[in-house]
């Protein structure tokens, strides 16, 4: 793709992205779920579908190119605030929602890349990259992701979670299938650094879905970053959780996406 192609891309996202939260601030989360919830009713009732699209069928504009330095996530809180307490009855994505006991805290984020794994970030540009898939950016249309907040250990460790509804069906395959290329790039260049990584692509056990699963490795601990991105039908989750956080990902993607059938 063409740099002024991703620069008319961004462009429009970032127009799009004002546009939401001036109309919407404060309640971005909220909006979604409501938008979201008489969608996630009627798919109980239908047959799982998820088409798989072949690379000749690639629409052009699913790679976004990394946030810059003036755009790079906040640092996780040092721990959820003191205003956030578990609420066991809160639905994934309101507020109190608790996972295996940390309840989100919409105000906190993952690190960036560079700052969880260092330099061999920047291997490959599709490395930084598969931040933009944490945060569910990129692809085409008009939907972006909403951010949800962060399940935060008292040492500030994040898992991270993002949210989004896609066009359609089609639409969130192929963005999954685009991850998961990407990831396998950014895999085979940090090889050269003696870097591991690891790209699985699989369907989580009594989860209705598909799942794209990223880790890598932190030179010199037993640590990895680690990517979720899970699409069911054309609703996608992600979760980026830091090295020195527990992985949560396939339990929040399992609340987020069994919580459609109470």
């Amino acid at each position: 793709m063409s740099e002024e192609l991703h620069a008319a891309l961004d462009e429009a996202a970032e127009e799009e992205r004002r546009s939401f939260e001036a109309e919407h601030r404060g309640d971005e989360v909220g909006l979604y779920l409501r938008a979201i919830a008489p969608r996630r009713r009627a798919r109980l009732l239908l047959p799982a579908v998820a088409a798989a699209v072949g690379a000749g069928l690639l629409g052009i504009g699913f790679l976004a190119p990394g946030a810059s330095e003036d755009e790079a996530p906040v640092a996780a809180s040092a721990g959820p605030s003191a205003s956030v307490s578990p609420d066991p009855g809160a639905r994934p994505g309101e507020r109190g929602w608790t996972v295996r006991g940390l309840a989100i805290d919409p105000g906190a984020t993952a690190a960036p890349l560079t700052a969880a794994i260092g330099d061999v970030a920047t291997a490959s540009s599709a490395c930084p990259a598969l931040e933009t898939f944490g945060r569910l950016e990129g692809g085409s249309g008009w939907s972006t992701g909403v951010h949800v907040g962060a399940f935060v250990q008292p040492d500030g460790a994040a898992n991270d979670v993002h949210v989004r509804g896609f066009e359609n069906v089609e639409v969130a395959e192929r963005y999954l299938g685009e991850l998961a290329r990407i990831a396998e790039r950014c895999d085979e260049a940090l090889a050269e650094w003696g870097t591991v990584a690891t790209v699985s692509r699989f369907a989580l056990d009594a989860v209705a879905g598909e799942a794209v699963f990223v880790s890598i490795g932190v030179r010199g601990t037993s640590e990895t970053w680690r990517l979720w991105v899970h699409v069911r039908g054309s609703e996608a989750v992600a979760v980026v959780a830091d090295p020195a956080a527990p992985d949560l990902g396939a339990a929040i993607i399992r609340a987020w996406v069994t919580d459609a059938r109470r």
